[in-house]
């Protein structure tokens, strides 16, 4: 049946190209103008439609312009919700016709004027995107960004229908979209995939990201073809800000408290941009900073048979700087060309202090580990891109992109001191026991005891480097009484990524004793509640004392060889697609897309042998070359001006995990285990189906209703068997492709601001999917959640704002297992958030309230009852001012 559908679009695409030759030369206008208010002031995201279907909106500058547009007597009309529906008749001549100011009015009840808040007018704005766009997409605009308790780009996409969030130390990260785990999706910078500082992932961490510098989060959930086909869930990009045509100068200072931690948080941002010149130039930029000292109180455990053999009690310190710099200037020498250079710099420092005590129930020993590790994740991109208007009313587009992504880690430190031949008494046994409350109650236990096992030291870096060049052509056709804008484009990226970890372990004189280095000022009685207690530990300053008085030489961890590697990958991609106004009603999009790859790895294969010594190392190169084809259709047929349906049949793919194609091979004869990667793999493929009802409320907001599927092959999971090696069994982790997979859906959304100023944010999303592994049938795809929410009671009027907001992820399975019993899942969790402003002329003042209902997160192993993981990060808060100049 795919392939079928997959041919019919082909043909059709050839039959309309072949026809294109007959209606390029046929008389067609570009319409163009700037929407202004009563005020002089001008309008952006106003929706301008004509009759016959084409339809765009108006930029930041209130300018639009539409091409392709029938020449003769055509009706255009302007809509934006809180002003008046303006209707003109406009005689189009071919070329370029320039309609000047268009000025729209304030709407108004009898002597009542209707204005919108900040939330209502920020969510008519990204209504009207979404409204007009070509695909399925959610738009989060900046002004809506604001209206939540976000504090950088995963946390906001939190609200999008059908979103979920992976969480580190309470703050959002990675992106799942519809129900698929983070390596299914894309995630770009002004529509071009970004680099992955992580050494394992091409999934790029949003917490690295801070908000002040986008514009707008879009979430394409049924790709075209002029977009990066690596999107089986779907497509996040972060569109940077542009220059308004009015002078902007905003800054903000804000100051907040943990709960957990009782340390503050503190931040501010600068926001500044203006067109020059009536719009021949222009400038835009915003910097900023936020410094956060969180806690997490977290215990986790190991099974065995299933029953516990491990218990950690984990106590986190965790102070956190983002950074965020963007500079974008605007050259407009004519109406016929646009020049932009874009450049932003976003840098996420992460100083972790973790102090764990491990109850090693099944070696009789106890441990207090310190980890002191300071971590900085950078990104850096810099974009120039030209839009020339040719003589035949063509548009071409041309950019060149680099991008670099660094995670960098020096001198982090592990040291542990251990206590032996402990004598636990565990409220668990050869029976059953309660999850919620492991208790191993070592009966010896004894800080005189406590003698250094190890420090360790690791210095670790992980580089990844992007070029692209793009070049793209549309141009507007007219066949019998139809019009269309065929689309064309080629892309080349060129990628380097490597990663270099080293270890060693400081050789120590004599017995180092626990009770003479102790942390004096550490206390943390309440640990968790007061569950359990972490008794005392050393710190940093007592470890650096040790190594100065002790400190005897190195010893190399060769085993950190085998996470090293070296990437490099082309990639080149071609893409035609054609935009079919078949009847004011009807649009249609057909189109394909190719892309190639070619990739050489070098991986290295460590080995110890059965003392568990250290053997060799030697380098293993790979290469792999792929190719995929990707067809895809869109359907939107326009009841009327405001209700819409949209179907989609779309082709998409991901690549495995970088670290996971790696020729790797870790050999532990001693363990009779190995770890290795698969430069074999096969690319995901999917092919997904989505229709989606729309309605937009004249006065603002919609309601949406959709259904969507995705039929999968070849998955990639991590796989664990026994094999027969030289005679030997040993237990091999590799990753594999899967079987087919399937996931599907439904998803509702609705939205309003009313008149009383009070108004509704609400979506769900359903999904199951069915999956088959080696040896394992019937499982579910790992990051599939059956629901997905959110709810949010907003009050706006006469300059304050309220919202009250929750959110909600339903279990979802993180990891798959060898058996049903090992399966690895994330616990649902539901989160409560604040936030509140009150606006008076040029000033903002603002609170914001984080998790009022102390939610946890939780990981268990095949069932509730054997958690793995639990985490608790109390309450966190800000107050700020923002002041406009």
């Amino acid at each position: 049946m795919n392939k079928v559908f997959a041919r019919a679009i082909v043909i059709c695409v050839l039959l309309i190209s072949s026809s294109s030759l007959y209606g390029f030369y046929q008389n067609l206008g570009i319409v163009r103008g700037t929407v202004i208010n009563e005020d002089n002031q001008h309008v952006s995201d106003v929706v301008v439609a004509f009759a016959a279907g084409q339809a765009t909106l108006t930029d930041g500058q209130g300018l639009f312009s539409v091409s392709g547009v029938k020449t003769g007597n055509q009706t255009v009309l302007f809509q934006f919700p809180g002003y008046e529906s303006l209707e003109k008749t406009v005689d189009v001549k071919p070329g370029i016709n320039d309609l000047g100011e268009v000025t729209m009015k304030l709407y108004a009840t009898g002597e009542e004027i209707l204005v919108l808040g900040s939330i209502g007018e920020g969510q008519a704005r990204a209504l009207n995107q979404q409204r007009l766009s070509n695909t399925i997409k959610n738009i989060v605009a900046a002004d809506q960004i604001g209206a939540f308790p976000d504090t950088n780009a995963a946390e906001a996409t939190q609200r999008v229908p059908g979103v979920n969030i992976a969480r580190d130390q309470g703050e959002g990260r990675y992106v799942q979209v519809r129900g698929t785990e983070a390596r299914l999706n894309q995630t770009a910078l002004n529509g071009e995939p970004l680099p992955a500082p992580e050494g394992d992932l091409r999934t790029v961490a949003l917490d690295v990201v801070p908000l002040e510098m986008l514009e707008a989060i879009e979430v394409t959930k049924a790709i075209t073809p002029d977009m990066d086909g690596d999107a089986v869930g779907g497509a996040v990009n972060l569109r940077l800000r542009k220059a308004p045509r009015e002078r902007m100068l905003a800054a903000s200072v804000e100051y907040g408290y943990t709960e957990l931690e009782e340390e503050p948080i503190s931040g501010g941002s600068l926001l500044f941009g203006q067109q020059f010149q009536n719009g021949l130039y222009g400038l835009v930029g915003s910097l900023s900073f936020e410094e956060t000292d969180r806690g997490t109180d977290n215990f986790e455990v190991e099974y065995d048979d299933g029953l516990p053999e491990q218990l950690e009690q984990r106590d986190y310190d965790v102070n956190r700087e983002r950074i965020g710099a963007h500079l974008a200037f605007d050259y407009n020498p004519s109406v016929n060309a646009n020049f932009e250079l874009n450049g932003s710099y976003s840098q996420f420092d992460d100083h972790e202090f973790r102090r764990r005590l491990r109850h090693r129930v099944d070696r009789d020993t106890l441990e207090r580990e310190l980890k002191d590790r300071y971590e900085t994740q950078s990104i850096l991109t810099l974009q120039a891109k030209a839009d020339i208007i040719t003589g035949a009313l063509g548009h071409f587009e041309v950019s060149a992109n680099y991008s670099y992504a660094r995670e960098s880690e020096p001198g982090r430190f592990d040291s542990t001191f251990e206590q032996e031949d402990v004598i636990f008494n565990p409220n668990f046994g050869s029976g059953s026991f309660d999850g919620t409350n492991i208790q191993p109650n070592p009966t010896n236990q004894d800080v005189n005891a406590y003698v250094l096992d190890e420090i360790v030291r690791e210095d670790n870096t992980t580089n990844d480097e992007h070029l692209t060049l793009k070049a793209s052509y549309e141009w507007p056709v007219v066949f019998g009484d139809h019009t269309a804008l065929f689309k064309a484009g080629l892309k080349h990226r060129q990628k380097e990524k490597m990663r270099d970890n080293n270890a060693v372990e400081i050789d120590i004189d004599g017995d180092i004793m626990l009770r003479d280095y102790l942390d004096s000022g550490y206390n943390r009685s309440g640990f968790l509640g007061g569950r359990y207690a972490m008794g005392p530990f050393h710190g940093r300053a007592q470890v650096a004392d040790i190594i100065n008085r002790f400190g005897a030489g190195e010893e190399v961890d060769f085993e950190t060889d085998a996470a090293d590697y070296r990437l490099e990958e082309d990639l080149t991609a071609a893409y035609f697609m054609s935009t079919i106004e078949m009847s004011n009603n009807l649009m249609i999009l057909p189109g394909v897309r190719f892309e190639s790859f070619s990739t050489d790895y070098v991986g290295y294969q460590v080995l110890f042998d059965d003392e568990g010594d250290y053997a060799s190392t030697l380098p293993v190169p790979g290469d792999n070359d792929e190719a995929i084809f990707l067809p895809m259709l869109h359907l939107k047929y326009r009841f009327n001006e405001n209700t819409q349906l949209r179907f989609a049949q779309t082709k998409t793919y991901a690549r495995a995990r970088v670290y996971d194609q790696v020729p790797y091979r870790l050999i532990l004869q001693e363990d009779f285990e190995i770890e290795e990667g698969n430069p074999n793999l096969e690319i995901t493929q999917s092919w997904n189906t989505d229709i989606m009802f729309e309605h937009y409320f004249a006065d603002g907001g919609m309601l949406s209703a959709g259904l969507f599927t995705k039929d999968m092959e070849d998955y990639i999971y991590i796989f664990r068997n026994d094999e027969l090696i030289d005679g030997e069994e040993f237990e091999v982790t590799r990753p594999l492709n899967g079987e087919a997979a399937e996931l599907y859906g439904f998803e509702l959304a609705f939205q309003k601001m009313f008149k009383n100023g009070l108004g509704f944010y609400l979506n769900y999303t359903y999904s199951d999917s069915e999956a088959a592994f080696q040896d394992r049938e019937g499982t579910i795809l790992p990051g599939q959640t059956e629901s997905l929410g959110n709810l949010a009671l907003i009050y706006e009027r006469n300059g304050l704002s309220l919202r009250l907001s929750g959110n909600l992820h339903g279990e979802y399975l993180d990891e798959v297992g060898g058996d049903a019993s090992e399966d690895l899942y994330v616990d649902e969790h539901f989160q409560v958030d604040f936030n509140g402003s009150y606006t008076a002329d040029r000033y903002k003042i603002y609170v914001e309230l984080v998790n009022l209902n102390d939610e946890e997160v939780v990981l268990y192993e095949g069932n509730r009852n054997n958690p793995i993981q639990f985490e608790q990060y109390k309450l966190w808060g800000r107050l700020g001012v923002k002041v406009d100049f």
